[in-house]
């Protein structure tokens, strides 16, 4: 009797040479999913710090409103002091004491509704910024001015002047428009990868041998008699597949169809985005002239009133009113300065170059 034992060893490599495509196109769609993914996170950041800035603005706006009528009521009541003794010394009437009393309490309401509205302003930034509501914090930020310069103006406008270029801005640089855009760049590399199944697979492969036969107790030493050392090509076309590769075109056909007419849909949206941002703008700009003259009007107009009050030439009517309308006019010009802010934030929202 005889042992004979038998060993090998082999190794071998496939590679597919050409397959329709459809790899490189699958690498290519999933780079431009991911492209997307990262302009879609860029945009989301941009949304949060826009939002952030409207209610950071309306902290600020809300705290000088605040200021306008906590001196309001302090005014009206030193007024009142003086009507009051006016009349005791009978140089006024009760009448005006209760005229200048119901003022006052006009403007404990007023000021009551501004605390309010104060209160509430930052709640909800304090919310949105995730922090404890229970906490106590100061907002204030100085660099922002109460008046907005005419060299401001200028500035913007020559930066806003040209919509065609504002446009082509935006194109280039908002997130959710190139999300669009990369999402239609993978759609279109599905229609090349669902295209390939139409074409042949060439593969090639190559293999080494190893083997022996031995009859001694240490077969190792026999292992290399035997050496085989194969290669190829292999082609592989596919004739029929139940139709699936036609409904994976067809599929591949409509999304792509689909992420066209979205991309179109989002570029136009980003044309009346821009162009809704750019009419705000002027229209915050034409709103902070128009309350700035009419400022500077209730000035002088409640300091005639003043001087006429104190000669006896004019009422106390005359003189509230004047004072109403005083601190109505502020409260506008307050009003415009954030609305310009508020604006001038969307147009860069708008533009897709808003920063934190």
């Amino acid at each position: 009797s005889s042992n004979v034992r038998s060993l090998s060893t082999s190794v071998s490599t496939q590679m597919t040479i050409f397959d329709g495509f459809s790899n490189t196109s699958s690498l290519s769609q999933a780079t431009q999913t991911a492209i997307g993914s990262e302009y879609t996170l860029g945009r989301t950041r941009q949304t949060v710090v826009n939002q952030t800035r409207r209610f950071y603005y309306d902290v600020l706006r809300t705290e000088k409103l605040l200021k306008v009528a906590e001196a309001t009521l302090q005014y009206s009541s030193q007024q009142l002091d003086r009507v009051k003794e006016t009349a005791r010394l009978g140089s006024a009437s009760l009448v005006n004491v209760y005229q200048q009393q119901s003022q006052v309490g006009q403007d404990e309401v007023r000021l009551v509704q501004a605390q309010n509205d104060y209160e509430l302003a930052k709640a909800n930034l304090i919310a949105y910024l995730a922090l404890d509501v229970r906490g106590t914090y100061t907002i204030q930020d100085p660099s922002i001015a109460g008046e907005i310069s005419d060299e401001e103006f200028s500035k913007v406008r020559s930066e806003t002047n040209d919509f065609r270029v504002l446009a082509e801005r935006a194109l280039s640089t908002r997130p959710d428009y190139l999300t669009s855009k990369a999402t239609f760049e993978a759609a279109d590399a599905g229609v090349t990868i669902a295209r390939s199944g139409y074409l042949p697979t060439v593969t090639a492969n190559a293999s080494y041998r190893l083997s022996g036969n031995s009859r001694l107790v240490n077969e190792f030493d026999d292992l290399k008699n035997n050496k085989t050392l194969s290669w190829g090509l292999s082609v592989s076309l596919p004739l029929f597949s139940g139709f699936r590769t036609n409904e994976a075109s067809e599929r591949a056909l409509v999304a792509r169809k689909n992420a066209e007419e979205t991309l179109r849909d989002k570029e136009r949206t980003v044309q009346v985005e821009l162009q809704n941002a750019l009419l705000q703008l002027q229209a915050a700009e034409k709103t902070y002239d128009a309350s700035l003259k009419s400022l500077q009007y209730q000035d002088q107009n409640l300091k005639v009133n003043q001087e006429k009050y104190n000669v006896g030439a004019g009422t106390l009517l005359d003189l509230l009113l004047a004072q109403n309308n005083y601190n109505s006019a502020l409260t506008t010009k307050i009003n415009a300065v954030y609305q310009y802010l508020n604006a001038k934030s969307q147009l860069e929202f708008s533009l897709g170059t808003i920063q934190q």
